[in-house]
């Protein structure tokens, strides 16, 4: 049983693309780079893991209807100055090393506070192996009150390295707060896949013809008090048409996020295989940090339609290839048509209704719409854990609404 609400006006669909920096500038760490010997570079190591803390936790927020997380924050409190190790490089530039190990971690994610680069200085991280490497991240990355935080890097441990200019040494901060601990769900959120056998990918046959709302959907992740989770939410189109990067999702994602908690929010597009079942997934393509324009102030559905207005902090970049979907308020059942979501935190994946939206409530009564998924030629694409605020599109391929909540599994839906 799926619901959504329904409160739109109509307003056409817009393809627009806007020039910004890349969310990265790439490149492999200098240490790397010239085999730097790491032997002398400092590890800290966070405490504990709280596990059955977090598993109370968890079943709290089942039972309340909060999304589920994949992640808790772990303490590490570190600076440029008290910690790592510096290095000078032949050149005059400035190398900084530090190792953080939070045991037992199936991923790991950085989060920073009073974070100033300064022209031309990066920071990567990467694995032991240095397999896996994200950045560099500059100033650019930089959010409104001064945070940053990072993709994901998989194991227990990361490895930071900041390089500073010759001519801008001394000027770089930054304070390495926290990280956040993956301890379940390692599988969420990545290529192999953590979404239910009979998902459908959205460049199935099932998804001919919605490419364009395709573009336009992103998986969010969600940064709460208690730690990290995933849900979807859609680019929208404005009544100004101007290119704002508005995104639509559900309220009961972002219950207890601060406006500090805002700027980490992560969206991710184009986050899909370039098949049916198989092919390439796109790499980056993502922009952290946004605004809370507006919500239905419900509690989440419990008494409400349960959305949530986002505006993102930064332009989306051309090679994003971003589409702005449009919207209906109209009060005629929509007779069919599509949701485009993140099941799991997976790839891309899309469900189909043929049979007419039925009002139904959630708290109240006539607050949503009530959807039953169809199986199809791929599969019976569901909505799973991760797919909450995801778009429920029309004939027309305008959104009538965005997933609160019910019951849907390959086996049950209804």
């Amino acid at each position: 049983m799926i619901f959504s609400y329904r409160s739109f006006s109509f307003v056409l669909g817009l393809a627009c693309f806007e020039i910004a920096a890349q969310e990265t500038v790439g490149g492999i760490p200098a240490s790397i780079r010239y085999g730097i010997d790491d032997s002398e570079v400092p590890t800290i190591t966070t405490g504990p893991f709280a596990m059955d803390e977090a598993r109370a936790n968890d079943q709290a927020r089942d039972k309340g209807g909060l999304i589920p997380l994949y992640a808790r924050f772990q303490a590490v409190g570190a600076d440029l100055a008290g910690h790592g190790t510096w290095l000078e490089l032949p050149n005059g530039d400035g190398l900084w090393r530090l190792r953080i190990r939070s045991e037992g971690a199936l991923a790991l994610e950085l989060f920073c506070q009073d974070y100033f680069l300064p022209p031309g200085a990066t920071l990567h991280l990467y694995d032991d192996a240095g397999e896996q490497i994200h950045g560099g991240y500059t100033a650019y990355n930089r959010q409104p009150d001064g945070s940053f935080s990072s993709d994901m890097i998989q194991g227990d441990v990361m490895n930071i390295e900041y390089h500073e200019p010759a001519a801008y040494r001394g000027e770089g901060f930054f304070r390495i707060t926290d990280v956040a601990h993956t301890y379940r769900m390692a599988e969420w959120g990545t290529e192999k896949g953590g979404s239910d056998p009979c998902e459908v990918d959205v460049n199935c046959s099932e998804g001919a013809g919605w490419e364009a709302q395709r573009d336009a959907v992103v998986r969010i992740r969600v940064v709460v008090p208690e730690g990290i989770g995933y849900c979807t939410g859609t680019l929208v189109n404005n009544t100004a048409q101007d290119c704002k990067g508005y995104i639509l999702s559900a309220l009961h994602c972002s219950l207890g996020s601060t406006t500090n908690q805002f700027n980490q929010y992560q969206f991710r597009f184009r986050y899909q295989r370039s098949d049916c079942g198989s092919g390439s997934v796109p790499t980056g393509h993502t922009i952290t940090g946004c605004v809370r324009r507006a919500d239905s102030n419900d509690n989440g559905g419990n008494s409400g339609s349960d959305f949530v207005l986002l505006e993102l902090n930064n332009p989306i970049p051309a090679s994003y290839q971003p589409y702005y979907a449009g919207w209906n308020a109209g009060t005629s059942a929509s007779p069919s048509g599509k949701s485009i979501h993140h099941p799991a935190g997976d790839l891309k994946s899309i469900s189909t209704y043929n049979n007419a939206l039925v009002t139904g409530g959630w708290g109240i009564v006539g607050s949503h719409w009530r959807v039953l998924w169809n199986a199809t030629t791929n599969g019976h694409g569901v909505t799973e854990g991760g797919s909450s605020g995801s778009p429920i599109f029309d004939p027309d391929k305008r959104i009538v609404g965005t997933l609160t909540g019910g019951g849907s599994c390959c086996t049950a839906n209804g």
